[in-house]
């Protein structure tokens, strides 16, 4: 004979098209989100079909199913976590999502207790009240991991480009090059400019690099330190290194650390560091 909480089990089997409806119609009309009211019908039968996914799998915790629905869960957020990734959707418009369906969810416990006074016990429905949150709370708590997951994959796959792409030593010659640095440069970004400018300078054979720092608005003591490391490593590898654009505050911060470049060959511009070795830029008119 079935147990009360099989029966539960049952009924919610029976009405997870009913739980699913109910998150349909509590969206609203966002432009651009996956989630509107108004999205594309492509776009809606597979939040239909995703969703039901979900559902089926959190009603595996009311048949004491626990494998089965952490298995299922997983299954669902790893494909799912990584469809929104890739679109940029909003966090806080996935867990909006999440706390529909918890609504929806409940509305049916409610309407089983209503229909079922006489069999569900307060017990019974304190009970699957605390397996409903606690089932939907794990769900959040997985998506979200994963979600930031992907998202800090993501992020650092851009900055990688980013720092490849303001990083480019530029040959002027077979043996000649030029590193314009523009922007900001951080911990990070001063360490991957380390790490590229030797591998770049092996590769193109450079024997005599321009460094240029005119388009680097702040210098602060520990981009100074590393632009010091760039040019005395280079000058290990057989490397001859000129700067240019070093500003009075720049070369204020590298007397203030205590670093030495008065070996360095240093112009006030690029245009004046190539013409000392003698390749002139002609600028028309």
């Amino acid at each position: 004979m079935k147990t009360e909480t099989d029966q539960f089990y049952d009924y919610l089997l029976t009405k997870c098209d009913t739980m699913l409806e109910g998150w349909l119609q509590a969206r609203e009309i966002k432009p651009h989100s996956v989630y509107s009211a108004n999205a594309p019908i492509e776009t809606e039968n597979q939040l239909i079909d995703s969703t039901r996914i979900l559902i089926q799998a959190i009603c595996k915790m009311f048949n004491d199913d626990q494998h089965g629905f952490e298995q299922g869960i997983k299954a669902w957020t790893d494909k799912v976590a990584e469809r929104r990734a890739a679109h940029q959707t909003p966090i806080y418009e996935i867990i909006q999502q999440f706390y529909n369906l918890r609504t929806s969810f409940w509305n049916v416990i409610k309407q089983y207790v209503v229909d079922h006074q006489s069999q569900a016990s307060t017990s019974d429905v304190l009970k699957w009240s605390d397996m409903m949150n606690r089932s939907f709370d794990y769900v959040i708590t997985q998506f979200t991991e994963e979600y930031y997951k992907l998202n800090k994959e993501l992020l650092t796959a851009q900055q990688e480009m980013i720092n490849e792409l303001s990083s480019p030593i530029i040959p002027i010659t077979a043996e000649i090059g030029v590193l314009p640095l523009i922007g900001d440069i951080d911990t990070n970004r001063a360490k991957y400019i380390l790490e590229s400018t030797l591998k770049q300078c092996e590769e193109r054979k450079i024997s005599h690099l321009f460094i240029d720092l005119s388009g680097v608005p702040i210098v602060d003591t520990m981009v100074a330190h590393q632009i010091f490391q760039v040019v005395e490593t280079l000058r290990l590898l057989g490397v001859e290194t000129t700067l240019s654009g070093i500003r009075p505050e720049v070369a204020q911060t590298a007397v203030n650390l205590g670093l030495d470049f008065v070996d360095i060959p240093t112009q006030s511009n690029l245009a004046k560091a190539l013409a000392s070795i003698g390749l002139e830029i002609k600028v028309q008119a």
